[in-house]
């Protein structure tokens, strides 16, 4: 075996192994995420967070919610809420991309020059197809 079918192989090997840690990390996110949504529509019954800091002040939540509701109201879109299992899928998803881009690059090159330049020029021929039917449109 080869160097380069070596560094694919273990990669490829490491790809199929992380496969369900990743989607075990999804699941966990989607529940999570479904929670938090739940969560904010319980609190979205007020309009602000003075509204809230009102309902706190006559023992109606706790510190715990008004603190929620605080940052509910801080968060945008722009800030959206990262929760450690969202990091954490993020992060795995990154390396699982790495991993695929790094044996797509052995498997280039592994090519012969001759291959390499077929393919290049199959691509550029698909990119100008693509480019002329776009502009026809």
């Amino acid at each position: 075996m080869s160097d380069i079918d070596f560094e694919i192989a273990w990669r490829e090997l490491l790809l199929k192994r992380l496969k369900n840690p990743l989607k075990l990390l999804r699941s966990a996110q989607d529940k999570e995420q479904a929670e938090i949504l739940k969560r904010t529509q319980e609190l979205a019954q007020y309009e602000s967070y003075e509204d809230a800091h009102e309902a706190y002040a006559y023992a109606e939540i706790t510190s715990d919610e008004l603190e929620r509701i605080r940052k509910m109201f801080e968060r945008t879109e722009d800030n959206p809420e990262i929760t450690v299992i969202d990091a954490a899928t993020d992060e795995l998803q990154k390396f699982v991309n790495r991993l695929r881009s790094d044996i797509r690059c052995f498997k280039w090159e592994k090519l012969t020059p001759e291959e390499q330049r077929r393919i290049e020029q199959e691509s550029e021929e698909r990119r100008l197809r693509y480019e002329a039917r776009k502009n026809s449109t």
